[in-house]
């Protein structure tokens, strides 16, 4: 793994069927982006993963709000999205619910081992699992976020 905590980036390519991408220093890493579609393995309108639809809905978002949009590998770990713009970065990561610890648990280890002061985010449908973990990380509902 990286030292530091640093999170491997493989910039995000709208309109490609596969993205593999070098970003400067950091090592390739794969994914694939549908437009239209979700991250790595949408098909088309029969789709039922609501969890690729909802970081879809996420990524073309951060789009609209003017964020360049990579996604990230930091250990064995993946980081849904870095979204970067001017001097901001956010770290985040889209889970349909975190009412399950084992799924909470996940979707916080990647953002625990980014070691940089930039804003780290969980996006959930959840309204009840919602507020600020222990370590900063902010746990917000998609739809409040979505208003923002």
């Amino acid at each position: 793994g990286r030292e530091g905590g640093e999170a491997r980036l493989a910039p995000v390519a709208a309109g490609h069927r596969r993205a593999r991408h070098d970003a400067v220093e950091f090592a390739q890493f794969g994914g694939e982006i549908h437009p239209g579609g979700g991250k790595v393995g949408y098909e088309g309108y029969g789709c039922q993963d609501r969890g690729y639809i909802l970081e879809n809905v996420v990524y073309f978002e951060l789009l609209r709000r003017g964020y360049k949009v990579s996604i990230g590998k930091i250990g064995d770990k993946e980081i849904d999205f870095i979204a970067t713009k001017s001097e901001t970065k956010l770290y985040i990561q889209v889970t349909e619910s975190l009412a399950s610890e084992e799924t909470r648990e996940r979707e916080l280890a990647s953002l625990r081992m980014v070691k940089d002061h930039f804003e780290k985010i969980v996006l959930t449908t959840d309204v009840l699992f919602t507020g600020t973990s222990e370590d900063g990380i902010k746990i917000i509902n998609l739809i409040d976020w979505l208003k923002e």
